[in-house]
């Protein structure tokens, strides 16, 4: 047992605050340091630092052993472990899991970056638990987890404002591969380079056929079905989820369970499940405006991933939010052709300088003003899209 001066808190959000109820429940009392993000490293005397995924590892310094609330977690947890990390996808592709697995009839759980601290609940888990764990590139920077099976949904310019540069960013989610018995990708290059320098049963996913790895297994679409290794699987007229985006995390999903679930447990949840809250969510309908919150959509390539499920030339589109370090010229071919943009949030000045050209775009000084002007253009028939 640990006494105040071996264990520390590094920050001190949900993540850690569940992990000091669990330290003081079995009579650790750690003590908690926060700087209020103003860059200043930390420097500790203990044995071990609990730091929060805001926290890069680099940013403390001494004597302590640097780990994490869901490195942890995943050692305390009993059962089977599934692991889901991807630059788009991995929330909606972990919450697929998760419902097929409970409509399967097992005992499952779901936690980690999805907004339930890993901890809570780890050391109740057994042997005929299956937890499912949303992994972000913060929590994978210095972790290596053992699990049962691990996915990567697809890996794209992100979160660069906290890693170094791309490379460094790639290498964490590469992470969630290092000690995992079986493994479900993306078929694209990235992801066929990091298949060869790890040991695993692997499945790959794509939307069109493609020549599989010796031994590997494989999803795509055909004749308006997703099979798996040949055989239809889903027909896709029946999947309630929109887009092709989807279509791949619903595949994603069938590799990470294949043999493991009835097929029946799969088709109910694909043919039912509408989406996760902030992911193509609608709101309301307004006047004949329908509303849809997509808010998790906080990349380029997630904005152009929606835009190509809906009628761009009825969607009056919001944008905004805050500066991630990456390039926002991609979303100029995203909006083209959008009946028009309004903009705020930290980021507006780059948005607006991206999408200019090709669409009506505005600057506004805030949210509910960003609200108003868009409703104020859409017409009965459009969308608006947060």
């Amino acid at each position: 047992m640990h006494s105040d001066k071996d264990t520390t808190l590094i920050g001190y959000g949900a993540s850690n605050r569940e992990l000091e109820r669990y330290l003081s429940s079995i009579g650790i009392l750690p003590s908690v340091r926060t700087n209020q993000n103003n860059g200043e490293p930390f420097f500790t005397s203990e044995k071990i630092a609990f730091r929060s995924p805001a926290v890069r590892p680099d940013k403390i310094k001494g004597s302590a052993k640097v780990t994490s609330e869901i490195a942890l977690a995943t050692e305390l947890t009993n059962g089977y472990k599934i692991g889901v990390t991807g630059s788009d996808g991995k929330t909606t592709t972990s919450t697929l899991i998760h419902k097929m697995l409970l409509a399967d009839g097992k005992s499952a759980r779901l936690c980690g970056n999805i907004g339930t601290p890993a901890i809570i609940g780890a050391t109740e888990t057994k042997e005929d638990t299956y937890t499912v764990f949303e992994m972000s590139s913060f929590q994978l920077f210095d972790m290596r987890p053992t699990l049962d099976c691990a996915a990567i949904t697809g890996i794209s310019e992100n979160h660069l404002d906290w890693h170094t540069d791309m490379g460094e960013y790639v290498n964490a989610k590469e992470n969630i591969l290092a000690n995992a018995s079986r493994s479900v990708l993306l078929y694209d290059k990235t992801l066929l380079e990091m298949s060869a320098r790890h040991e695993s049963e692997y499945s790959f996913f794509a939307l069109s056929d493609f020549e599989a790895p010796r031994g590997a297994h494989k999803s795509c679409i055909k004749d308006g079905f997703i099979l798996f290794d040949g055989m239809r699987v889903l027909e896709i007229d029946k999947i309630k989820l929109k887009g092709k985006f989807n279509l791949l995390n619903i595949q994603c999903a069938l590799c990470a369970l294949y043999g493991t679930v009835d097929l029946d447990a799969v088709s109910e949840v694909a043919y039912t499940f509408s989406g996760v809250e902030g992911r193509m969510s609608v709101i309301d309908t307004l006047g004949g405006v329908t509303v849809i919150d997509s808010s998790i959509d906080s990349t380029p390539s997630r904005t152009a991933a929606t835009l190509s499920a809906l009628d761009k030339s009825r969607c009056v589109v919001l944008l905004g939010g805050y500066d991630k370090g990456l390039s926002y010229e991609a979303l100029s071919d995203a909006v083209r052709g959008v009946k028009g943009a309004v903009i705020c949030g930290a980021n507006s000045q780059k948005i607006y300088e991206a999408v200019r050209g090709v669409v009506r775009a505005h600057i506004t000084n805030n949210f509910e003003c960003a609200v108003r002007e868009a409703c104020d253009a859409c017409e009965s028939g459009d969308i608006l899209l947060l």
